[in-house]
């Protein structure tokens, strides 16, 4: 035995020589993004993230999704992809670029949203109607409302569709005005950041508060007709109207009047007003009375009135007269159309009615005879004066009134001198001798001048002294009378019109100077002075309005506020009077009547806002008053799971009571109605096992406020238990062809999806193609329970195929060459040799072969599977070439006449041979011709002449088994 004998040998680096292509991963990472709204689980998101590496792959490989492709990336560089948070458990492959075979299965976990779901609801109360500003018209009465929004998961507060003002949670928030002639109102409450976290309402709208306005026409006139002073024109005569609109009922300003083409106005409600200018045509004149600030508030009423330009009256005012010593004073007579009054004016001031007036001035008098219909005749007559006699104007006539109760009258003459002055009154009676006196009593007052030279009196000169202290008519209309009453909210108070007569207002404290009318809305004495603005009379009238506006007294206590001991309380209004005619309603916070509740009280189990009406029936009148109900002492808002199932095998679990802001301390206790609780019974989280109903109850000690909430728990037991497959092996070694099939399951709510080796394979059962080893199958059903096992796919048939190579041979050499393998001659389906040339059969294992030329075969066998196995045997042949040739020839002799070549079996085709002389120049050439035949060689002759003797220089190229070779040498010829 040697020891110590050893040596040391570098080896190595070593290469794989495997050739199979192998993709591995790095786990992959999946974020979840809720895109921060954490109540919206639609817009979740998330990013996967891997790596990949290869072995034996090329240099990038392409991701496959749901079958999709999603890109391609180099290995080693950072995958990510990115999902909708539906649920899904998307299908991922990757898959090397340039060998298809070679993919890999990258598992996904299954993308649930990682949003909360929001959940809200809305409350409305406090409906109420406002009568924005018009009491009196129903047409734009508004109402408001309040609404409260709760809710779970939500954000810091919310909005109403199409507006973007946010209200915080659990506040009340009044909304309006909206018209109530519009109906109800629709509005969409939307949390701030969670677009389909949403609740509706609709709010009906109360009852209106206003009352409709209604106006009337009164004391209408149609006054005459004016010719335009054009008496043969009638297409330019026009009249006037006077009129008043009173206001009865409504809210209303102030009014306007249109005939369509021309609009007058605005005009205040209750005074006299006239217009004028209206067409004398004879039609009908529709006038339409409109309140601009209500244009439901209106009225009509025609006028018309027939031409005046047709007059055909005369006048005569006589022949013209003269006054003298003698008659001083002269009568002037005048005659016209009957029906007229007479008017006469003259000098000085004259101005005297009837159809004959005495006068002892000189000068033109006028007579004017005016007729009911405005007609006018007019004619003149002068009055001449001798000139002896003196001219006397007494003054104009003069009127004691009550504003001026003395009057001075003035006279004049024309003479200068030796004059007497002497004024008389009615009587004769001399009043006076100077040139004016002053009267205090009403009458007729002459002035006359007597010329003392010639004694020539000019006539006596009239004064009339008129007294006019008539009273002014005060007569108060009131429309629509003077009661006030639940109906009738104010009254118009108007002087009866007549001309030059203003009025003067006082109703309680308040004065109101020159006003045709006014409106009250409250009881009391009011005094109208009249005032006849020519003569300055004062008339005085009074009228008392009456308040019949009895309102019911309505006497209500305070609500008691809602407790957790009393669940219910009276709201009373047991204090107000009682009759037969006192009826009681009642409204909740939405101004809803409260159906068949028409007692003094009213029992109400919820917080809020409540109404109560008494109304007289007898006179329409109600009293309203509002009770807001609290509630004191708040239940616990107490938080639990949800019906909780059991999934998997599962019996026990954690079940969790918290109680949402707690405004004091709270007592807490478990009960399990069935199941069974397994730890302490006043814990907020308690461990319960089986399926049951559990119940917590929460109290505030302080107040006995008590919150029941309680938990269903399941415990569902489908669930897979064992899996049965269908396996097909491997058919032949690395074929990759195994398949399993799932063929049954043991429980498991459907549908049931299964992994294998770790990645999600979906729904399918089937399986294929799988290499030979070792699978883990698992089966999760739709509650996420899970079942494994593992499943064996074998190893397909391994041919073994052995043959020597490579082999040398000799050129022509026979050979038996023979194939070993593993199987026996009935597992084998078929041989192949190629190619075939030189084998005694190529079907066989074992053959003969002869070698002729270097060459490599390929066997391959195929079992009765299919499978198959192959090998290469390379002959080497050695060429052993033995040639020869003549180095002298003599053509002209009986032997070695000819030069060829000479070669064994080695040799086997001459190429070409060539003969040059000295010089280079070629003389022979011959191809592709066999050895040994000496004919086929050279005769020693160019162009059919004999060379000269000499050396000449020969090439061949031959075939041997190895390939073309060539020789080179000389011959020399003889003769």
């Amino acid at each position: 035995m040697v020891t110590g004998c050893k040596t040391n040998i570098n080896a190595g680096p070593f290469t794989s020589c495997s050739t199979n292509c192998l993709i591995s991963f790095t786990d992959p990472v999946s974020d979840c993004d809720n895109k921060d709204t954490e109540s919206i689980e639609t817009d979740d998101t998330y990013t996967i993230t891997f790596s990949a590496s290869g072995v034996n792959a090329s240099g990038s490989f392409t991701v496959t999704v749901d079958g999709q492709a999603k890109g391609t990336y180099t290995y080693g560089s950072v995958v990510q992809l990115t999902f909708p948070a539906d649920g899904h458990t998307p299908f991922v492959v990757l898959t090397d670029i340039s060998i298809s075979a070679c993919q890999v299965v990258v598992p996904m976990p299954a993308l649930k949203p990682c949003s909360s779901t929001c959940a809200i609801t809305a409350e409305v109360s406090n409906v109420l109607c406002n009568d924005n500003g018009t009491i009196n018209d129903p047409s734009d009465d508004v109402y408001y409302f309040d609404v409260i929004v709760q809710g779970l998961n939500t954000s810091t507060g919310w909005k109403v569709s199409g507006n973007n003002t946010v209200h915080p949670y659990n506040e009340r928030v009044n909304f309006g005005p909206y018209p109530i002639s519009a109906g109800a109102t629709s509005l969409t409450v939307v949390d701030n950041t969670s677009a389909n976290c949403t609740a509706s309402v609709s709010v009906n709208p109360p009852s209106v508060c206003s009352e409709p306005c209604v106006i009337a026409m009164a004391n209408l006139e149609i006054l005459g007709c004016n010719n335009n002073n054009t008496n043969t024109i009638v297409t330019d005569d026009y009249f006037s109207i006077r009129f008043r609109i009173n206001r009865l009922s409504g809210s209303a300003t102030n009014y306007t009047v249109t005939d369509g083409v021309t609009t007058y106005g605005p005009f205040i409600y209750g005074e006299l007003v006239t217009i004028d200018n209206l067409k004398a045509d004879g039609t009908d004149i529709k006038l339409l009375v409109t309140d601009p600030s209500n244009s439901g508030c209106k009225t009509e009423f025609i006028v018309k009135k027939v031409p005046c330009s047709s007059c055909t009256v005369t006048a005569d005012a006589g022949s013209n007269q003269l006054i003298t010593c003698q008659q001083n004073v002269v009568t002037l007579t005048g005659t016209a159309t009957p029906g007229g009054t007479f008017n006469w004016s003259g000098p000085g001031n004259f101005n005297k009615t009837g159809a004959s007036v005495t006068t002892s001035s000189p000068g033109t008098y006028i007579l004017s005879v005016v007729y009911p219909d405005l007609c006018v005749a007019i004619d003149s007559v002068v009055v001449g004066k001798d000139a002896n006699v003196p001219e006397a104007f007494g003054g104009p006539d003069r009127i004691l009134n009550c504003l001026i109760a003395q009057v001075e009258i003035s006279g004049s003459t024309n003479q200068t001198g030796n004059v007497n002055l002497i004024w008389t009154d009615a009587n004769g009676n001399q009043v006076g001798n100077g040139t004016s006196i002053s009267v205090t009593t009403p009458g007729t007052y002459f002035f006359e001048v007597i010329n003392t030279t010639n004694n020539c009196s000019s006539g006596k000169d009239e004064v009339v002294v008129t007294e006019d202290k008539k009273l002014p008519e005060a007569t108060i209309v009131a429309e629509p009378g003077n009661l006030l009453d639940c109906i009738i909210g104010t009254i118009v108070l108007s002087g009866k019109p007549v001309a030059n007569v203003i009025f003067n207002w006082q109703t309680g404290e308040s004065f109101f100077s020159n006003r045709p009318s006014i409106t009250v809305s409250s009881e009391g004495i009011v005094t109208m002075t009249a005032i006849d603005t020519t003569n300055g009379c004062r008339n005085i009238a009074t009228i008392e309005i009456i308040d019949l506006q009895d309102y019911p007294i309505l006497k209500t206590t305070p609500a008691e506020p809602i407790t957790c001991v009393n669940n219910g309380v009276y709201i009373s209004a047991a204090d107000s009077p009682e009759g037969p005619n006192l009826v009681f309603s009642w409204m909740d916070g939405t101004n809803t009547i409260i159906s068949g509740e028409t007692n003094d009280s009213l029992y109400v189990t919820s917080p809020g806002t409540y109404y109560v009406i008494l109304t007289d029936t007898l006179n329409g009148c109600s009293n309203r008053d509002t009770f807001v109900v609290d509630r004191i002492g708040e239940f616990p808002q107490v938080k639990v799971p949800d019906d909780i199932t059991l999934f998997c095998g599962q019996n026990t679990t954690k079940l969790t009571a918290s109680v949402i802001n707690p405004t004091a301390s709270t007592s807490l206790v478990w009960n399990a109605v069935s199941g069974t609780i397994i730890s302490p019974l006043n814990q907020s989280t308690i461990d319960v096992r089986g399926a049951g109903v559990y119940e917590v109850k929460v109290v505030y000690p302080n107040s006995g406020c008590t919150t029941t909430e309680s938990v269903n728990v399941f415990v569902n037991s489908n669930y897979p238990t064992d899996l049965t497959s269908l396996v097909n092996d491997e058919t032949c070694k690395n074929q990759k062809d195994g398949s399993i099939t799932i063929s049954a399951v043991s429980g498991g709510e459907p549908p049931l999806m299964y992994r294998l080796n770790g990645v999600n394979v979906g729904p399918g059962t089937a399986y294929s193609p799988l290499a030979a080893g070792t699978y883990q199958m698992e089966v999760t059903d739709a509650n996420g329970c899970k079942f494994s096992t593992n499943i064996v796919v074998e190893p397909g048939v391994d041919i073994d195929l052995f043959a020597t190579s490579p082999i040398e041979l000799v050129y022509n050499q026979t050979q038996i060459i023979e194939l070993i393998t593993n199987l026996k001659p009935e597992e084998i389906a078929s041989i192949k040799w190629t190619p075939t040339d030189n084998l005694s059969c190529d079907t066989c294992l074992v053959t003969s072969l002869i070698a002729r030329t270097n060459i490599t075969y390929k066997v391959e066998i195929i079992d009765i599977n299919g499978c198959s196995e192959s090998v290469t045997i390379t002959i080497r042949v050695n060429d052993n070439v033995i040639i020869t040739t003549p180095n002298i020839i003599n053509p002209n002799g009986s032997t070695n006449k000819w030069f060829t070549v000479f070669g064994n079996e080695s040799v086997l085709n001459i190429e070409k041979m060539s003969v040059y002389d000295r010089w280079g120049n070629l003389v022979f050439i011959k191809e592709n011709f066999k050895p040994n035949i000496p004919t086929e060689g050279w005769d020693g002759t160019f162009l059919n002449k004999d060379v000269v003797p000499g050396v000449y220089v020969f090439l061949i190229e031959y075939m041997a088994p190895s390939g073309v070779k060539n020789i080179t040498g000389d011959i020399t010829v003889i003769r």
